[in-house]
């Protein structure tokens, strides 16, 4: 695992723009070349020290674990794909908007310390929320959640701050 790695990004077909996006972050990083297996799009990397230096933090005892150092140094950017990778907006009883984060890999120590480092970095409260797990209905998917005013506290924050592609802005319309 640690020898010489590179970075895959896979997204359905709907997310093609937003994948294209990445890729086009990445730059040198990433080669011309897009696949599309199987009704996916899929970029890769090449193989890159930092990328070996990065899998080394986030890929502990074989599972995928948050690293405070690299959650520590997101910026409006890093928050703007964590949010359009693993977020989700909705509406409770149909008008109060509410992000949820979904963070079920992790532990619920992990989950608390990304809480605070959330609050700490961006400065929105947030709140501990699970919902039900299909796979196992007696073990929970447990996530982090903003309410009303601090998804529109965050929303704001990253429109702000990043360029988003188009195709992602369904995740951040409040109306």
């Amino acid at each position: 695992l640690y020898g010489n790695n590179s970075l895959s990004i896979k997204h359905g077909l709907k997310q093609e723009e937003y994948t294209l996006w990445k890729k086009d972050l990445l730059g040198e990083l990433c080669p011309t070349k897009v696949q599309y297996p199987k009704e996916r799009v899929r970029i890769r990397t090449i193989v890159h020290p930092e990328i070996t230096k990065l899998a080394k933090q986030i890929i502990i005892n074989g599972r995928k674990s948050p690293s405070y150092s690299i959650f520590r140094d997101l910026n409006q950017l890093g928050f703007a794909i964590w949010y359009m990778d693993d977020g989700n907006l909705s509406f409770d009883h149909g008008k109060t908007p509410n992000i949820r984060f979904a963070t079920c890999a992790f532990t619920l120590p992990e989950i608390n310390e990304l809480r605070t480092l959330f609050e700490e970095k961006v400065n929105i409260k947030t709140v501990l929320c699970q919902w039900k797990n299909p796979r196992n209905p007696n073990v929970p998917y447990l996530g982090i959640k903003l309410n009303k005013n601090e998804t529109i506290k965050f929303i704001k924050w990253i429109l702000d701050n990043v360029d988003v592609p188009p195709s992602m802005m369904y995740k951040f319309k409040l109306d």
